[in-house]
């Protein structure tokens, strides 16, 4: 994640996004957070090949046994590979907790910023800073400015990357530490509590609900449908708006599943 140069000169009580996730990552995990959250990179290593792994694992402690001259015929075969499967899911749960923590956070952030309880502003070559508008984070680029620490600015304006045009300028995104402080600490804000749950963060909250409950299982109706009755539920909810909160919310449960909507699996 990029940072501006320290001999930048930051508006007054503003850090940077990465000062910002640290900040946030050590009042939401007290006894957890590290500070490598912050940098920690997916690392999913069996969850792809798991039942491939977990054969190769079998085999290997099989073999060892039997080496040792352990009577092999009372062992089952089918219980073990379902231990050995357990035990691979819960390393990778494992070496990815930090990372996960680091997306819950800035989950949180995201709606915080959205809900305009955080002030956020654009830091430019220059040294001028521009506000950013509460729009902003619930677009499809929220993640990639959470995940580089920059957004593009063209003539004062922001812009997604990769747009046609002239070369824009990269400006990083600073975040008001106070205000960072207090929304995760749950403190009172500049807005009032029915303004801080716009239509974006019910549904996520919604989802966020679901998913929890099931989150190894498909949820056994397709994704448009769960929109449609979003936009019932919520009103001044966009479907963009939607999508956006699902994506949230399976990285914020880790409910891979439901990347794939459609009738539920048999257990």
């Amino acid at each position: 994640m990029k940072r501006p140069p320290k001999t930048a000169l930051l508006p007054d009580g503003f850090v940077d996004l990465r000062q910002a996730i640290d900040l946030a990552g050590r009042i939401e995990y007290p006894d957890e957070w590290t500070g490598e959250e912050v940098d920690a990179e997916w690392d999913w290593r069996y969850r792809e090949k798991l039942e491939s792994c977990a054969q190769r694992l079998l085999v290997q402690r099989l073999a060892v046994l039997s080496e040792l001259g352990d009577d092999l015929k009372g062992v089952d075969e089918n219980e073990s590979l379902k231990k050995c499967k357990a035990e691979l899911w819960e390393e990778d749960e494992e070496r990815n907790r930090p990372r996960q923590r680091r997306e819950n956070v800035a989950a949180k952030l995201r709606q915080l910023l959205h809900g305009g309880v955080i002030p956020s502003k654009a830091l430019l070559p220059s040294g001028k800073p521009i506000d950013i508008d509460e729009y902003v984070w619930a677009g499809e680029n929220a993640q990639e400015i959470f995940n580089t620490g920059t957004v593009c600015v063209e003539n004062g304006e922001l812009r997604a990357p990769g747009s046609r045009g002239k070369q824009p300028e990269t400006a990083y995104v600073l975040l008001d530490r106070q205000e960072t402080e207090r929304a995760m600490k749950g403190e009172g804000t500049r807005r009032t509590e029915q303004s801080l749950k716009p239509a974006l963060d019910q549904c996520s909250e919604w989802l966020t609900a679901l998913m929890k409950k099931d989150p190894d299982n498909t949820p056994g109706k397709t994704k448009k449908a769960f929109c449609n009755e979003a936009l019932e539920k919520f009103p001044g909810l966009s479907q963009r708006g939607f999508y956006d909160s699902w994506k949230w919310s399976i990285r914020s449960t880790n409910a891979h599943a439901w990347s794939k909507s459609g009738p539920r699996r048999s257990k």
